[in-house]
């Protein structure tokens, strides 16, 4: 017997963009350079993307190294550099 396919949902650019966080023009620019999943086109004005697909772009995005803080360091942040120079 074979297992039932899984099912695929698809989602458009107003949920992707409510997803992650970026706003459409940025997705779509995103995509042109390869840094974001591909939408399938369903119809000549009908465009969507696969749910699991930006599920699995967000789960790649926390496994890149956080990116450095610009500015004045936080009370924390140099309590934790005294605590190292101390060390």
């Amino acid at each position: 017997m074979s297992e039932p396919s899984p099912r695929l949902v698809f989602i458009s650019v107003k949920e992707v963009s409510e997803r992650v966080h970026l706003d459409p023009s940025t997705i779509y620019r995103w995509v042109r350079h390869g840094k974001f999943p591909e939408p399938r086109r369903l119809s000549g004005r009908c465009t969507v993307w696969v749910e699991s697909e930006i599920t699995a772009w967000q789960i790649a995005q926390t496994a890149q190294p956080p990116v450095p803080r610009r500015g004045r360091p936080t009370g924390a942040m140099v309590k934790a550099a005294q605590e190292g120079a101390n060390a």
